[in-house]
């Protein structure tokens, strides 16, 4: 039996103009520009935590063998994997200190999205509205350890594809 008032298709019907009607007149551009400054600032302090998290699971050793895969990976042409790697086994032996220190600039794109929404909805967020948005991102830090090591499981065998041609 179904209890929606509106059929779901009818809802996506809907959907395309109603948030063409609410974005109208607002300066999408200005917002994204200010989202990937905040993206741009946080990327490599989230990669850190990101790295430290997952070599509290997976181990120092298994982290640098796994960045040394994925140096092997990447094209050799730009270096990206000397890069990569070097990001890597930074993020491994960052320690408590450097956590805590990269933590304040990883959390800068939660700041970001949420002043980015909040100006895109044109309401007041609030006195505190970075802290909000850092707050709320904190849940996605927690969960790109996760992410980060499915990515590096991958490697070995991106690697082995890579060099059969």
């Amino acid at each position: 039996m179904n209890h929606d008032p509106m059929p779901w298709r009818q809802v996506l019907r809907q959907l395309a103009p109603a948030t063409r009607a609410a974005l109208r007149g607002r300066d999408l551009p200005l917002h994204g520009a200010g989202l990937t400054f905040y993206a741009a600032l946080s990327v490599v302090p989230v990669m850190l935590v990101t790295g430290w998290l997952a070599s509290l699971v997976v181990g120092t050793d298994q982290m640098l063998g796994l960045a040394r895969s994925l140096e092997d990976a990447l094209p050799q042409a730009l270096d990206a994997g000397a890069v990569a790697r070097t990001l890597i086994e930074s993020s491994a032996d960052l320690g408590w200190m450097g956590v805590l220190v990269a933590a304040i600039p990883a959390s800068l794109y939660g700041e970001g999205l949420r002043r980015a929404c909040a100006s895109i909805a044109q309401v007041d967020a609030g006195r505190l509205v970075g802290w909000r948005g850092r707050l709320g991102a904190a849940p996605v830090v927690l969960v790109a350890p996760a992410l980060l090591l499915g990515v590096l499981a991958v490697t070995p065998v991106l690697d082995e594809l890579m060099g059969t041609g």
